[in-house]
């Protein structure tokens, strides 16, 4: 993935698992780090655009469905740093895994 995907998807994924447009300061750090370590592009998540679900799946076009799935995984990491998880965040996620 090139570095301009891969701040997308970062955006995406933060904006998936995002309440009121922020990340905690655990998910931003882990986001980040995780971003890093897999895809070797450092993304600071600690103010970042919202990008909507259709944005994302547009930029994934071509990327593979293995790729599309790492994708959710991430977020439901980071989804499941909150406790308890708001509703409004699991209903983002969906939304967001079922347009990749």
């Amino acid at each position: 993935m090139l570095a301009d995907q891969v701040i997308l998807v970062a955006r995406g994924v933060a904006s998936a698992v995002s309440t009121d447009g922020r990340l905690t300061a655990v998910q931003a750090s882990l986001l980040t780090e995780v971003m890093e370590a897999v895809l070797e592009v450092r993304v600071d998540l600690t103010v970042f655009e919202q990008l909507p679900a259709d944005v994302l799946a547009e930029a994934m076009v071509g990327q593979s469905e293995e790729a599309r799935r790492r994708v959710v995984h991430l977020m439901v990491l980071a989804e499941l740093i909150l406790q308890p998880i708001p509703l409004e965040v699991a209903l983002q996620v969906t939304k967001y895994a079922d347009a990749l």
